[in-house]
């Protein structure tokens, strides 16, 4: 299998890739679903309950519920609620007030805040890198929502608190998954969150209520649970297993708000302010500012030995 230089199969790389394109697409199905009659909320139990579906049939088609434990599922029902189900709603309901990059941009806040959360909860210690980190997040926040500006911040705040809200929701997958017990299927840390959030989602927007006026919408609503959801879970599993390590993956992801922007200015011509787009990519690097780090010392320990 042919590598690039730091080890990484291309084949890999190209997996990863195509999970960035699809979550960074994903505002543009649910942008659509609205359009042709549907709204945030309905829109995000959708994307929850199709694309749980999905994750049932492949979970016993590879056999990833096997050894499963019954106890765990106040554990994966509580992860299931705070990051999935909040999330969908959060950021699903911000596109009905802001445009999709902008949206997307805030989401990218959840490294931020699982930084100052791993403080609180699990003492973890904030060195420097970390703070930078946060303040670049946070910074390019203030830019994305047009904080100087404040005229339009008001205008637009329910979107950008609804954004909020998905990027705080985010950011407790990676700290449930902290929790994660050994022995269980590493996919199950997916797989377990996505259908109990599903099944959260029930009070919010009950399944047997959801009307679907017309093939348009219910293609839309296959597209969002589907490609918007279950794909890059599978494509970003791939590309993990052709060897590209979790930092070096998480980093690639980072494609997903630039796929978003530049996608819904094409299909939407949703088009942000120049500082909106330097904001971005402010958020962006305080993203990968600490995977690099990770990175480096990984590749200097392995030098090392």
């Amino acid at each position: 299998m042919k590598e690039n230089k730091s080890g990484m199969s291309v084949k890999g790389v190209l997996f990863i890739i195509g999970a960035a394109v699809s979550w960074g697409i994903m505002p543009m199905f649910a942008k659509f679903t609205i359009a042709n009659g549907s709204d945030g909320l309905t829109s995000a139990a959708m994307r929850a309950y199709i694309g749980a579906v999905a994750y049932i049939i492949y979970g016993f088609a590879t056999g990833a519920f096997k050894n499963f434990k019954f106890s765990r599922m106040p554990f994966f029902l509580l992860n299931g609620f705070c990051s999935i189900t909040m999330m969908y709603i959060g950021y699903l309901k911000s596109l009905e007030y802001i445009p999709a990059a902008m949206a997307s941009a805030l989401i990218y806040t959840a490294p931020g805040f699982v930084i100052i959360f791993s403080r609180i909860i699990y003492k973890e210690r904030i060195t420097a890198v970390k703070a930078v980190a946060v303040l670049l997040t946070f910074g390019g926040c203030l830019l994305v929502v047009k904080m100087y500006d404040p005229a339009s911040v008001g205008t637009n705040i329910k979107g950008i608190l609804y954004a909020l809200l998905g990027g705080i929701s985010y950011s407790t997958l990676t700290l449930f998954g902290r929790k994660g017990v050994s022995g269980d299927n590493p996919a199950l840390g997916s797989i377990m969150p996505a259908i109990c959030g599903a099944v959260m989602m029930i009070p919010f927007k009950p399944i047997w209520k959801i009307e679907i006026a017309g093939t348009k919408l219910l293609i839309g609503f296959i597209l969002l649970g589907v490609v918007g959801g279950f794909l890059p879970f599978l494509l970003y599993l791939k590309g993990m297993s052709c060897g590209v390590e979790g930092g070096n993956a998480s980093v690639i992801a980072t494609l997903e708000p630039v796929v978003t922007a530049v996608a819904s200015m094409i299909i939407y011509d949703e088009k942000m302010e120049i500082w909106q787009y330097i904001g971005m990519a402010i958020v962006i690097l305080g993203v990968i500012l600490p995977m690099i780090s990770i990175i480096k010392r990984k590749n200097q320990k392995k030098l090392e030995f």
